[in-house]
C-alpha cells in the first residue's frame, strides 16, 4: 500500500474498514475461532493502524490534514454477542483520541465518526 501511495499528495485518510459477526453469537461458540479472531483483529485494528502509520508522516510534514476513523455504536456501550467486534471498534475510538492528543501541536485533525443508530 505504501508504494501505491508514493508520489501522491494526501490530505485526508478515511479509515472505513470492518469485519463483524455473521450472526449474534456467544464468543465461545464461534466456529473456526482462532482464524476468525485473527482476521477480525487484523482487519479492524491492524488495517487502521497500518494505514495511519503510512499516511501520518506525510500529514506531519505538511502540518495539516485529517484522519477520520469510521467506527460503530458498538464502541460506545456494551454489545453482547458481538464482544470482539465492539472491542475492536473501541480500540479505534481510543486510538483516534490518543492520536488527537499526541498531535495537537500540528494542524492535523483526528475524528472518530460513529455509524449506527441508538
Amino acid at each position: 500500500m505504501e508504494s501505491a501511495l508514493a508520489g501522491l499528495e494526501i490530505g485526508t485518510l478515511i479509515n472505513n474498514v470492518g469485519m463483524t459477526y455473521r450472526a449474534p453469537s456467544f464468543f465461545h461458540e464461534i466456529s473456526q475461532q482462532s482464524q476468525w479472531i485473527s482476521d477480525m483483529i487484523n482487519i479492524n485494528v491492524g488495517a487502521v493502524s497500518v494505514m495511519t502509520k503510512i499516511v501520518l508522516p506525510r500529514l506531519v510534514a505538511q502540518n495539516k490534514g485529517a484522519i477520520i476513523n469510521i467506527g460503530s455504536m458498538a464502541s460506545l456501550h456494551g454489545s453482547p454477542f458481538f464482544a470482539l467486534y465492539a472491542a475492536t471498534k473501541a480500540f479505534m475510538q481510543s486510538f483516534t483520541l490518543d492520536l488527537e492528543y499526541e498531535y495537537e501541536h500540528t494542524g492535523i485533525i483526528f475524528q472518530y465518526q460513529v455509524y449506527g443508530k441508538i
